[in-house]
């Protein structure tokens, strides 16, 4: 959580990359490729950095991983964006983009638990070590998320709360203060009695930490609020939820009060990783996407025909190897993917 604020924030990277951040998750499934990083990298720049340029013919007929690795280049020209690369277990996993990187003016941060990574010759690394969230710093966080406000001392005082930390993992590695947010948002509604006794009883079989912590946070949205967080799973990971879509995926295209006070609802309780009502959109953290249904869920094919009926798609089809439909309704295009 951390890695994403420090890339969505401004005030945290403006100076040296005033043109933007993005924020990518990489973790240890045997599926992250390079080149699948890679990939996702580019699709992500390219709307951060509207108009992105056009490919070139002759990048066609490279390989896979240079041809995309030709197409970053081409979007960091001239550009000075920060690139964060989260929770990195292998070097070559992220070192075709540090190569390009480098030859740019933009800046790669790596995040990591493995100390060969920051070590290794490959990549020109400045080590800093940032310790794991330790009681008195998860303190002052969750007073500053919590409702009505309190202070860390009030929050280290209350039996309830500090229990409700160590649930959270604070001092233990995959603590996340994702959990202590999404969490201590719930205090003004529920008290910290009633938000131990949720993550106390419910999702037992949950080992997780973080997610287990997530799932309760979820568990305690009314149903309607509940539902329309849940209908979020139709869209693909990093994927920047334009509100527009959102508004219409709800159902509430004419009912543009009733639309603020839900999103108002969901960023006040931490259920958003990125966005808000000034970006124009919304953005998941991975863990946040775990605790919504799968796509085993009938819902989901049910959410998914719905957005599409509700934009009125102008084009269904494939665009650059992605399933999904443009809707030109503002005059602008925005795609969805099918989940």
């Amino acid at each position: 959580a951390l890695a994403a604020s420090v890339a969505r924030d401004p005030r945290a990277h403006g100076l040296v990359c005033p043109d933007g951040g993005e924020w990518l998750e990489i973790g240890n499934d045997e599926s992250t490729t390079s080149l699948a990083v890679l990939v996702k990298l580019v699709r992500q720049l390219a709307c951060l950095l509207e108009p992105s340029p056009p490919e070139r013919e002759e990048w066609k007929q490279l390989p896979a991983l240079e041809r995309a690795g030709r197409q970053l280049g081409a979007l960091l020209e001239m550009k000075r964006v920060l690139i964060v690369a989260d929770d990195v277990w292998k070097v070559e996993t992220v070192l075709p983009i540090a190569e390009v990187v480098a030859k740019t003016s933009s800046r790669l941060l790596i995040t990591t638990r493995i100390g060969a990574v920051l070590t290794d010759t490959r990549i020109a690394a400045a080590p800093f070590e940032v310790d794991l969230l330790n009681e008195q710093d998860s303190y002052r966080l969750m007073a500053s998320w919590a409702g009505p406000p309190c202070t860390a001392s009030e929050v280290a005082r209350n039996e309830q709360a500090r229990e409700v930390a160590a649930r959270c993992g604070v001092g233990k590695a995959g603590g996340l203060p994702l959990a202590l947010r999404s969490l201590s948002a719930q205090v003004e509604g529920y008290g910290w009695d009633g938000v131990l006794g949720q993550l106390a009883s419910e999702f037992a079989d949950e080992t997780d930490p973080s997610r287990r912590a997530l799932r309760v946070s979820l568990n305690m949205l009314d149903a309607t609020l509940r539902e329309r967080y849940e209908m979020l799973a139709i869209f693909m990971e990093d994927e920047r939820i334009p509100l527009d879509i959102l508004q219409r995926l709800w159902g509430l295209a004419d009912k543009r009060a009733e639309f603020d006070r839900t999103l108002v609802s969901l960023l006040r309780r931490s259920m958003f990783v990125e966005g808000g009502r000034e970006q124009g959109y919304v953005k998941l953290h991975d863990i946040q996407r775990e605790v919504l249904p799968g796509s085993d869920d009938p819902r989901v094919a049910g959410w998914h025909a719905e957005v599409l009926r509700r934009c009125g798609s102008t084009h269904i089809g494939v665009e650059e190897e992605a399933a999904g439909y443009w809707m030109g309704s503002d005059g602008g295009r925005r795609v969805v993917h099918h989940a």
